[in-house]
């Protein structure tokens, strides 16, 4: 039950999103379809949201009751996966289980169900998705529309619920300022997603997996890295006591503690910009393609940087409208003038997608360059330092300048754009740099495949250079990838129905 590591994919989703995994495995087993499984699991929690508006009693006794009755109902559904796979056990040793560490009891089904060989179903809904089945006959030149017809009905219900999110958040807001704010938010990782993946590269990733990786960023790992980032932020205490902390956290005194302890307030923002943000959330970004099932392999280096960015387009897309509506007026500037310029620092460096891109670099130096020394470490590194560079420039001059200088606040915040300016340019520079010398390292001895040689290549055919194997001939994701037997066998065995391992 503790062995949670031997399988990324179930330990990560069965720590945020438990009830998907739960309702996965037994939809797979066919011993409960996933909108039983599903539908219990909302009704348990809709009883206590609304009980909770009415008292807090009655949400503790809700939630007691409604959480007892939904491990029996695990428990009764986990002594059934026993019997079919022939496990010793009883509903006493299932019962504890699910009460004591119920994500690797989850965790664990799903192990058992991979071995025994029953294939992977979508999250959600259960549908079985075979590879091809998401991908339109000819992907480069499908229309949007053809695209959207090859949709699973998890990712039609991701977009039908961004809409609806979308439209009942605009109207809510009512004034045009807000709604226009709102809109500007939106529209940019859209922008970015557009002109890096639809306008020439659709081919290289499903539109189907796009989203997927989207929402999972937007949901999964704004959830996960807000959780662990709350957690760390208790570090704070071990550098300011809670007296210096309570000062610095409020407007009126923050000036005055800040040009007394400059050194304690330089300390703070480092471990906050390097270790609690750019950590966390360079950490939760790339288990949003490392712990996702794909039911195709990532054929390519350009797929796997697709996944990658938007992924991250997803958890920025998030971040943003966090940030932007809960900015406050500052000193001259209405709430509109700084949720504007919020936006603005936002969307001049793109921090997330451009780290992203960065982390991309290094997946593909493991996968498709057969670089063992690629560890997880090696790979997070200078996303890492990128991200916190950014993040620390940002908070210390926002400390500092209104401490030791004599600026008004439109002189500050044209000092911090300046420095994101900067930033902006450094960022792109060094990741165009990792790119283009990776590209020279995948075209060096690789002969370049097209669709039309594609469908008829075989190493034994030419002897010229590297060619396709049969496996990887018929697949349209290929186009324009360099291929060799360099890249072919992490493909085959690393890449193959997993995502990025």
């Amino acid at each position: 039950m503790f062995d949670c590591f031997d399988e990324e994919e179930s330990c990560w989703w069965s720590c945020w999103c438990p009830c998907l995994v739960f309702s996965r495995t037994y939809h797979s087993m066919d011993i409960s379809p996933t909108r039983t499984t599903m539908g219990i699991f909302f009704i348990v929690l809709l009883m206590w949201a609304i009980s909770a508006m009415a008292w807090i009693g009655a949400a503790i006794l809700t939630i007691t009751v409604g959480g007892v009755a939904l491990i029996y109902y695990r428990a009764m559904l986990r002594g059934e996966l026993r019997h079919r796979l022939g496990i010793p056990g009883d509903f006493c040793s299932d019962f504890s289980a699910h009460c004591c560490c119920w994500p690797c009891v989850i965790a664990q089904e799903a192990r058992q169900v991979k071995q025994y060989g029953r294939p992977y179903r979508d999250y959600g809904t259960g549908e079985s998705l075979e590879e091809g089945a998401i991908i339109p006959p000819d992907p480069r030149e499908a229309s949007l529309y053809q695209h959207c017809k090859t949709l699973s009905r998890c990712s039609r219900i991701l977009l039908f619920s961004f809409l609806s999110g979308v439209i009942t958040v605009a109207a809510l807001l009512g004034q045009k300022q807000g709604v226009s704010i709102y809109i500007m938010a939106l529209i940019v990782p859209l922008i970015i997603l557009y002109l890096l993946y639809w306008r020439r590269h659709r081919h290289s990733l499903p539109l189907d997996s796009a989203i997927k990786f989207f929402f999972a960023g937007f949901v999964v790992a704004v959830a996960s890295a807000g959780v662990i980032e709350f957690m760390l932020s208790l570090l704070d205490f071990v550098i300011l006591s809670p007296v210096e902390y309570s000062l610095y956290s409020h407007g009126e005194s923050k000036l005055t503690f800040v040009s007394n302890n400059p050194v304690k307030v330089i300390f703070l923002d480092l471990i906050t910009s390097y270790v609690i943000a750019a950590c966390v959330e360079e950490f939760t970004k790339h288990m949003v393609v490392r712990g996702c099932w794909l039911p195709h392999p990532l054929r390519s280096p350009r797929s796997v940087t697709i996944a990658f960015v938007a992924g991250a387009l997803g958890f920025a897309t998030c971040e943003n409208l966090f940030y932007v509506f809960s900015a406050k007026s500052g000193e001259g500037l209405s709430k509109y003038e700084t949720e504007l310029i919020t936006l603005l620092l936002r969307s001049i460096l793109p921090v997330h997608p451009i780290c992203a891109a960065i982390q991309s670099v290094g997946v593909i130096k493991r996968d498709f360059e057969n670089d063992s020394s690629q560890n997880l470490f090696k790979i997070l590194l200078p996303a890492i330092i990128v991200h916190g560079t950014y993040d620390f420039s940002q908070m210390l001059l926002g400390d500092l300048l209104p401490a030791f200088t004599n600026f008004n606040a439109l002189q500050a915040t044209a000092a911090i754009i300046g420095a994101a300016l900067g930033m902006t340019c450094i960022s792109i520079g060094y990741m165009m740099y990792l790119f283009n010398n990776q590209r020279q390292r995948l075209r060096a001895g690789w002969e370049r495949v097209s669709q039309s040689q594609s469908s008829r290549s075989h190493p034994a055919d030419n002897q010229s250079g590297p060619q396709l194997s049969d496996s990887l001939a018929d697949d349209n994701y290929i186009n324009d990838t360099y291929v060799g037997e360099r890249l072919t066998q992490p493909l085959r065995e690393g890449l193959v129905g997993t995502g990025v391992n």
